[in-house]
């Protein structure tokens, strides 16, 4: 996503169009009734519509019932992290953050290959929003994306007794990390788990069933994921830990499908020394760090900012 210019278009019109045209019916403020009726916000003199904030919130109001997406606290987001997206391509924009076209090109066919014609247009169906409006939304988020990288990762420092004292904080928790040795398979459908633990329980082996009902990469390998930490995973892993050495789990449901876990041993972690978890201590802060310096950014230009909402929707500038 290197150095290849895009057209960000504007809707804004010159506010001298209301001192030229005095008389022109229909409108004001240099904008028609139907321009105003379809302004959402006004961002530091820039018109955003409706269509574009419907088209932001798609996706999260295909994953919530009607009485989550009216929910007023919920809708106060919304509105918020669509201002902070908008203000961070307007900064990004002007900083001069670009997207490689033939990457982002790449980016594009790769994922309709991915999803086919007809997953596509079911997805086009489910977001309300056709193609090219989630093209362009997509490019919103990775110029954005590389704007932000910029801001996390300037002036950084992280000291030793930082280090130190960091891990004095998460030493217990660290300590009391448990190390699994797990078989896994997930599928997208419940019938294909039960197929599968069927096949386990008539005695096939569960890495031959693996190979051939798993989703997850670790298929190739038996469904092996090896010795992990369970709490870097999602929390559906932690039911594995409840299964006796050697048992196999029955069809557990989660965000990512229908899962079925085979304990192979458990190796529990006691006294890990400073210098052994330093490494990971120093990611895991400079990741903090990073978290820290977006948001104030983020806040410091959101206050900085005109935000000017109509009457017609709820919020106020800054």
């Amino acid at each position: 996503m290197k150095k290849t210019k895009i057209l960000i278009i504007t809707i804004v019109l010159c506010l001298s169009l209301v001192s030229c045209f005095p008389g022109k019916a229909g409108k004001k403020n240099g904008l028609t009734e139907e321009e105003i009726a379809n302004t959402f916000v006004t961002i530091n003199g820039e018109r955003i519509t409706k269509d574009e904030y419907e088209a932001f919130i798609s996706y999260s109001n295909s994953v919530m019932d009607t009485e989550t997406r009216t929910n007023p606290a919920v809708v106060e987001a919304l509105h918020k992290d669509f201002i902070e997206h908008r203000l961070l391509l307007q900064k990004a924009v002007a900083e001069g953050v670009v997207v490689d076209e033939g990457k982002f090109k790449d980016i594009v066919e790769s994922f309709q290959t991915i999803k086919g014609q007809k997953m596509l247009s079911e997805f086009e169906k489910q977001l309300n929003m056709n193609f090219d409006s989630l093209k362009e939304l997509l490019k919103q988020r990775i110029i954005i994306g590389k704007f932000l990288e910029k801001i996390a990762d300037s002036d950084i420092d992280i000291s030793e007794e930082e280090l130190k004292a960091f891990y004095e904080e998460k030493k217990n928790e660290l300590n009391a990390d448990v190390s699994a040795h797990i078989q896994h398979i997930v599928t997208y459908e419940e019938k294909a788990a039960q197929n599968a633990l069927g096949l386990i329980k008539q005695g096939i082996p569960f890495s031959e069933v693996a190979e051939k009902f798993s989703v997850a990469p670790e298929k190739e390998a038996g469904g092996d994921l090896g010795f992990i930490n369970v709490n870097e995973y999602p929390d559906i892993f932690k039911e594995a830990l409840a299964l006796k050495t050697g048992q196999v789990s029955g069809i557990m449901k989660s965000d990512y499908g229908y899962h079925i876990f085979k304990l192979l041993e458990v190796q529990k972690k006691s006294g890990i020394s400073f210098d052994t978890l330093k490494k990971k201590l120093y990611a895991e802060l400079y990741g903090i760090k990073q978290e820290n310096k977006v948001r104030e950014y983020i806040d410091d230009l959101y206050q900085k900012s005109e935000i000017i909402y109509p009457d017609t929707v709820a919020g106020s500038g800054s």
